[in-house]
């Protein structure tokens, strides 16, 4: 009997293998294009589950405790956050050592769950520093060249329609002697992976708001950044950047 169980266990893991190779292996490349609004639309329709809908796979892959490592190691003083989306991160600095912090996002609904976040998190805490949330696009920020002391991005190249100019922008507004923390998605380092990211890009940007298969590490060369720290997780999809501001913010012009 147990022969026979085991078996059938085997015979079922074979069927399940062998329907999800067919099925990948026959999926054709989605080709449609998902316009910018689009994409707004999704990240204001799951900004309510966004949290409850990731939380667990965060943690299981590490990703959560990647962000308290970033942001303790070096957030530091004057911080901006763009593309904060829901605040996943708001519950990991450690605001001992920020001076002041500016939220942003460009999802009006994703900012309304932030600000409930953070005054949630503000009262049980028993803390505070000066804070501010703006809706905005992180291409073009409403702030002078070298204001901030650390600017941050979590998750947020996959999101953006010039992923290049923002982080232009994000040099532009950060000190010469600060950071920029990028942890990001994007495309690895394993050829059949990157053809599955390829392939179901459309779908996963319609459904939630970001293409999942870019190549962060080449936008990073080409905005003109430079890394000084570098981890790559998850056959190289999840991605960490401490980098430094471009230091003539003219070469921005």
């Amino acid at each position: 009997m147990k022969i026979k169980t085991s078996a059938g266990i085997a015979a079922g893991a074979v069927f399940v293998v062998t329907a999800y190779c067919t099925n990948f292996l026959l999926t054709r490349r989605q080709t449609f294009l998902v316009s910018d609004g689009a994409r707004r639309d999704a990240f204001d329709k799951i900004s309510e589950n966004y949290d409850k809908k990731t939380m667990f796979q965060e943690f299981i892959l590490g990703i959560t405790h990647c962000r308290k490592t970033m942001l303790h190691k070096h957030c530091r003083g004057d911080v901006l956050e763009v593309g904060a989306g829901t605040g996943k991160n708001i519950g990991l600095f450690n605001y001992d050592d920020i001076k002041s912090i500016v939220l942003c996002d460009r999802s009006n609904a994703m900012l309304r769950v932030m600000e409930k976040k953070y005054d949630h998190y503000k009262l049980s805490q028993n803390f505070d520093v000066p804070h501010k949330f703006q809706m905005i696009d992180s291409e073009v920020l409403p702030f002078a060249d070298d204001t901030f002391d650390t600017v941050i991005d979590t998750f947020g190249l996959c999101s953006y329609d010039e992923p290049i100019q923002a982080l232009r922008e994000m040099s532009r507004v950060c000190k010469p002697e600060g950071k920029l923390l990028l942890l990001e998605h994007g495309k690895g380092n394993k050829s059949w992976l990157n053809n599955y990211l390829d392939k179901m890009a459309p779908s996963h940007a319609l459904n939630w708001g970001c293409w999942w298969n870019r190549d962060i590490q080449r936008m990073v060369r080409l905005a003109g950044i430079e890394c000084i720290e570098e981890k790559n997780m998850h056959f190289g999809t999840t991605q960490m950047r401490i980098c430094k501001p471009i230091a003539d913010n003219s070469l921005l012009k």
